[in-house]
């Protein structure tokens, strides 16, 4: 039995944001100072009348010009700006006065400029809290610094989204992985089973160098069985160059993790099981802290790794070091954007986004 991404309107877990949250569009960069350095303060949003906001992914063109996007259980979609003193609404779908129509989802974001900002989600097939998300619902809209724009794709509910330059950004979900050329969104042919597969990670490392990670869950008795296979883009076609499978008496090698970032072009993954980075000899461990779920940065000499528990780690190239940004540690940490001079960090507790800004 395949095992189908669910969306909920009212109940949204940590680990769920944890799951797919994340994006890896050119950063800002190359520069940083020393981030153990910085001082943080928090902002925290809650939209009345929603018992969850998750502005599960953050992205800015500047320290002035922030986005963080998500769900919440009043509207579903919801776009925050920071101008460097406050974090306003965007409106984003016509019941809060944007022009995206229907019940829609996001569940990640990426951008350019501030003129050139991307989210990915999905449309329901109705506005009951309870009901699932259509499979058939894919949703692309664009932010040209004034307005959105839908772009109309057909396919399931896209959870990631990544790119290098406005000309080259890629987009994967529930069976289906997207390319956009500057022009239009097109799908891109990758091999999968007849039952289909979820592709809920995308990274671009370079142009024609991109990697994603497709997973199945079969319930074949007596053992569920959970597959999952690291694909390859060669600037031409899609390829399988590495598989862990998973049963209730069985794990093979776990030779990568559930997610993939690239950063300056390197590519990394993580699973839980520590941090990994792809090398010229394969995944080479370079943290073992199993808290971390999401990493970002604006180049390998400026990483930061979060995750669960409030856990912020900040990686120099060389040694990781533990930050204290002051989050209980029944926060999640799920998205992390810096320029290297001011970090902005994204938490839930279940309830309330939080907005950690060190400076």
């Amino acid at each position: 039995m395949r095992n189908r991404l669910i969306g909920t309107m009212v109940v949204i877990s940590a680990a769920a944001l944890a799951t797919i949250a994340g994006c890896s569009c050119n950063p800002v960069g190359p520069t940083y100072k020393n981030q153990t350095k910085l001082t943080w303060t928090v902002d925290t949003i809650a939209n009345q009348g929603s018992f969850q906001t998750a502005l599960w992914r953050i992205w800015g063109s500047s320290a002035n010009n922030v986005y963080a996007a998500g769900p919440s259980s009043s509207v579903e979609g919801e776009v925050y700006r920071y101008n460097g003193k406050v974090w306003t609404k965007i409106p984003f779908t016509a019941l809060e006065g944007g022009p995206i129509q229907g019940s829609v989802e996001i569940s990640n974001m990426c951008g350019f400029n501030a003129n050139d900002v991307w989210v990915v989600g999905s449309r329901s097939d109705s506005l009951n809290q309870v009901t699932h998300i259509s499979y058939n619902s894919s949703v692309i809209a664009n932010w040209n610094g004034s307005t959105w724009r839908e772009y109309p794709v057909s396919g399931g509910a896209l959870v990631w989204i990544a790119g290098l330059s406005p000309n080259d950004i890629w987009a994967s979900g529930d069976d289906v992985v997207f390319h956009y050329n500057g022009s239009s969104w097109q799908k891109s042919p990758i091999p999968m089973p007849p039952q289909g597969m979820i592709f809920a990670t995308i990274a671009e490392v370079a142009p024609n160098d991109v990697y994603t990670i497709g997973s199945i869950n079969d319930v074949t008795p007596p053992a569920d069985t959970g597959s999952y296979f690291l694909y390859h883009f060669d600037g031409t076609s899609w390829s399988i160059i590495d598989s862990v499978i998973v049963t209730s008496t069985y794990v093979s090698p776990i030779t990568f993790g559930e997610k993939l970032f690239a950063v300056g072009g390197h590519l990394y993954t993580s699973w839980g099981e520590g941090i990994q980075e792809l090398t010229g000899t394969g995944w080479t461990t370079i943290s073992n802290d199993t808290r971390i779920l999401f990493l970002g940065g604006n180049s390998p000499d400026n990483l930061f790794g979060v995750g669960s528990y409030g856990a912020v780690d900040w990686y120099n190239g060389s040694t990781w070091q533990e930050i204290n940004v002051g989050a209980s540690t029944s926060i999640t940490m799920y998205s992390v954007w810096t320029d290297g001079s001011q970090t902005f960090i994204t938490g839930f507790d279940g309830y309330k986004t939080y907005i950690y800004h060190g400076h």
